[in-house]
């Protein structure tokens, strides 16, 4: 982030703003400054650090889902649904598969929310 604005002319904090569009305040970036940014980022290669992002929201846009089995068609039926609804609400879903075994479904949500980029 630091090589984008130090290319743009800006702060890392611009370059955030204009990443996260923020928008509804004074220091929000211009559109036109915004664009400046982002095709830097293209050239750059800059990619955005999902894990910083995460932090700084407190969303990871995961919705764990666990199913039981991958063979059964309504399960996949079911999981394919879930993540059709929740892609277009900008989510994505991260499967967990339990083969019917409970173990697998009390450990699962364990390891699923102790990772803190995913809470």
């Amino acid at each position: 982030m630091a090589d984008v604005a130090a290319r743009v002319g800006v702060s890392k904090m611009t370059v955030s703003r204009a990443l996260n569009r923020s928008t509804g305040s004074d220091r929000a970036t211009s559109e036109a400054l915004r664009q400046r940014i982002l095709q830097a980022c293209e050239e750059m290669g800059y990619v955005i650090d999902q894990t910083a992002r995460t932090f700084s929201s407190k969303r990871s846009g995961f919705v764990a889902v666990l199913i039981p089995s991958l063979n059964n068609s309504n399960f996949s039926e079911t999981a394919q649904g879930i993540a059709a609804a929740l892609e277009a609400r900008g989510l994505q879903v991260l499967l967990g598969y339990t083969d019917y075994r409970v173990e697998n479904e009390e450990r699962l949500p364990r390891v699923m929310l102790a990772r803190p980029d995913l809470r």
